[in-house]
């Protein structure tokens, strides 16, 4: 699996707003036709805040060119689709550039697929919406689409899914 994304949850309604949800994504040329959230393609794991240890950074310079780091912003708008066009404008660039939005209410692409909780049946918090991202090095590969993570809070169950 490929690791996507580390995405704090402090202030978030999902798994009490504490901890880290960790997103990975199958690579495969075999094994990985699916994008649903459950059939083994995709993974989201909550790391609760009791019990995390934060490693101490690396010497040296160990940046790798393939790594892109994200800045959190606020916009006025409250549609993502009319946030990212507010923000590309404001910025002077594409909106490839907006790597996706945290909270509120998943920007679906082909209809409203909110995780169930596999334990309690419950339908789980959105948490995350990310963008494939405007650099061919470091785009995920979400076949032109986006992808949704979701947390449910009283049992700390993760999913990941991404439509195209």
């Amino acid at each position: 699996m490929l690791f996507l994304a580390h995405v704090r949850l402090d202030g978030l309604k999902a798994v009490g707003g504490h901890g880290v949800l960790a997103l990975f994504r199958c690579e495969n040329d075999e094994g990985c036709e699916t994008w649903e959230a459950g059939e083994g393609a995709n993974l989201a794991v909550v790391f609760r805040e009791e019990g995390l240890v934060g490693a101490p950074p690396p010497q040296g310079n160990t940046v790798r060119p393939e790594v892109e780091t994200v800045k959190l912003v606020s916009v006025g708008d409250t549609d993502y689709d009319g946030a990212r066009l507010t923000w590309s404008r404001e910025e002077g660039r594409t909106p490839r550039w907006v790597l996706g939005q945290v909270g509120d209410r998943p920007a679906w692409l082909q209809g409203d697929e909110t995780a169930e909780c596999p334990r309690c049946a419950a339908s789980m918090d959105f948490v995350v919406q990310l963008e494939e991202g405007h650099n061919h090095r470091t785009a995920a590969n979400f076949g032109g689409g986006s992808a949704y993570a979701f947390a449910c809070r009283p049992c700390g169950e993760a999913a990941f899914l991404w439509q195209q």
